[in-house]
């Protein structure tokens, strides 16, 4: 796997918590299960590809989706565990049009620390695995 091509799916997973994080739980203190989901765009940047020779490879701009099931322990502590998918059509390569798609699908076990202050929105920080 190119380094570039690993730039793109950094690229697609930054733009996935950007989102995400404006999705939060509005309120945090709730006790139990809870359900969330984020939606957004993708800028998957250009890359280049070297087999018999060097070429550059162009991507569409592409979508991003991720539904998530968690437990709030009312404490500024949550887990849960998210399922995502990232998808970007191909644009074309060396200039010539070209068809395909980058996809990546992901699911990941979170644990998230909930900032309370006192708003409707809560900032989080999170790791995932």
């Amino acid at each position: 796997m190119s380094i570039h091509f690993k730039s793109a799916l950094i690229s697609c997973a930054v733009a996935a918590l950007m989102v995400q994080s404006a999705l939060a739980p509005a309120s945090a203190q709730d006790v139990g299960l809870y359900a969330s989901g984020a939606i957004g765009l993708l800028d998957v940047p250009s890359t280049s590809v070297t087999d018999t020779a060097s070429r550059s490879v162009k991507f569409d701009n592409g979508y991003m989706g991720a539904l998530a099931l968690g437990y709030d322990y009312a404490s500024p502590w949550r887990t849960e565990i998210e399922l995502a998918r990232r998808a970007a059509g191909l644009d074309s390569v060396s200039g010539t049009n070209a068809s395909g798609k980058l996809t990546a699908t992901s699911l990941m076990g979170n644990v998230l620390y909930d900032f309370d202050i006192n708003s409707k929105l809560t900032p989080y920080l999170g790791l995932g695995v």
